[in-house]
Parts: C-alpha cells; structure tokens; sequence
C-alpha cells in the first residue's frame, strides 16, 4: 500500500514539474527579451519597453502587454501584442488614443485610431500618421523589430508637447 501511494506521488510530482516546465517556456518564448531601447523624437527622447505580466482583451483575444517608457512622461504608453499565423496585431493605447498597427500587401504600419475624448484628435498629426501607414515595406517583422518601430515613430504623430 505504502509503495502505491509513494510511486502515485512521485508520478504527480513529475507531471507537477512538467506541466511548469511546459508553461515558462512558453511564456519566454511569447516575449522579446526586455528592456528594448532606442530613440525616438526629440520631444520624446529615448524609450525603453519592458514586458508586463497584463494583458488586453480586445475582440475577445488576449494579447500580450509592454510598458513603453520615455524621457518625457507624458508620451509613456502600452503597446498590445497578439502573434498570428500570417501577421502580429499589435496596438499602442492610452487612456486618450488607441492605434493599431497591422500588415498589408504595402507592409507593416499604424491602419487605424481610436480616441477615448471629444477633442483628443486635436493632438495628433493626420498627415503623419498617414505617412506613417507604411513603416516597413517589409510584411512579417518579429514582436522586438515591430515593437522598436512603434516605440519609434509614434511620439511624431503627437502635436501636444
């Protein structure tokens, strides 16, 4: 009887240990390694994104959250990461703004923007962000190469320094 239950538990343990083993993996592969950092405008200075534990729910998909940091405060943002067969979606969001970023047969950029307050527009340049619609002609760039991009370029759509 004693033998049963000792070889019982020594099973559980190791399927405990697998199961984790299994799960840390994944969530390191998920993620670039942190922080990134780079430059970005003048007004915004240099940024640096690191992975959070959050995530954003948006269509009923969860997608993966990074912090992005500026020297200038007030342009920190979140960027949301979701991996797909064919492209990555990734938005960059606030509480005023919401952009999402997607690839075309053109490349990879900003497709759309959401503001959460009348008047929020006002804050942004349309004609930057429509350049802004193609940021890599390239169609499938990794979550670090996408993330960079993002990071980069998006405190230039920005008038509200």
């Amino acid at each position: 009887m004693k033998t049963r239950n000792l070889f019982a538990e020594r099973i559980l343990l190791i399927v405990m240990i697998l199961a984790l083993g299994a799960n840390t993996i994944q969530a390191a592969s998920d993620k670039p390694d942190a922080p990134i950092k780079g430059n970005s405008t003048p007004e915004a200075g240099e940024y640096e994104v690191r992975p959070s534990s959050e995530l954003f729910f948006f269509q009923g998909e969860a997608y993966n959250v990074y912090k992005v940091f500026y020297d200038c405060p007030s342009m920190n943002m979140n960027i949301a990461v979701k991996e797909g067969k064919k492209c990555n979606s990734y938005i960059a969001y606030t509480g005023e703004y919401t952009i999402f970023y997607s690839c075309s047969k053109k490349g990879f950029g900003a497709s759309k923007v959401m503001f959460a307050k009348p008047g929020a527009h006002l804050c942004f340049n349309p004609n930057i962000f429509q350049k802004q619609a193609v940021l890599s002609k390239k169609r499938h760039l990794d979550p670090e190469e996408a993330i960079k991009l993002i990071a980069a370029s998006l405190p230039a759509m920005r008038q509200d320094f």
